[in-house]
C-alpha cells in the first residue's frame, strides 16, 4: 500500500525552473462518477495521461453542476499532483449534501500545462 507519493523537479542550474515554461500543452483523459448516498456525495475521477508530455500540477475542484461555483468543504484523496506519460490516478472526493446548495456536484480539472482549465467529466 502506498503511504506517501512525492514528485520533485530538478534543474541543471540551482533554482532555475524556466524550462518548465517550454513544456507543450497536453490533455489528460478523465472520467467522473458521481454517487449520492444518503447525506453524502462521493465523486470519483479517474485520470490518465496518454500523451508523451508530463502533465504538471493537476488540481481538481468540485463545483455545482449548474452554477459552476466551488463547493466547500470537500475531502480529496489527493490533489495537486503530476502525471507522467502513461500514468493514471484515481481521485476520490467526499462531501456532504448540505454543502451542495441543492446542486449536483461536478469536477473541474486544471493544471500547469493542461489544454483546458475547465475540463468536466
Amino acid at each position: 500500500k502506498v503511504i506517501s507519493d512525492n514528485f520533485y523537479w530538478r534543474s541543471l542550474e540551482e533554482g532555475n525552473f524556466q524550462a518548465l515554461k517550454s513544456l507543450p500543452v497536453t490533455e489528460v483523459n478523465n472520467k467522473t462518477r458521481v454517487e449520492h448516498i444518503g447525506e453524502n456525495w462521493t465523486v470519483t475521477t479517474g485520470l490518465r495521461n496518454d500523451s508523451e508530455v508530463p502533465a504538471l500540477m493537476i488540481r481538481l475542484k468540485v463545483v455545482g453542476g449548474e452554477s459552476g461555483e466551488r463547493i466547500l468543504p470537500v475531502f480529496y484523496s489527493d490533489n495537486y499532483f503530476s502525471l507522467m506519460p502513461g500514468e493514471e490516478k484515481v481521485i476520490v472526493m467526499n462531501l456532504k449534501d448540505s454543502d451542495t446548495r441543492g446542486e449536483n456536484p461536478d469536477v473541474k480539472i486544471m493544471g500547469f500545462n493542461l489544454f483546458s482549465a475547465e475540463n468536466s467529466k
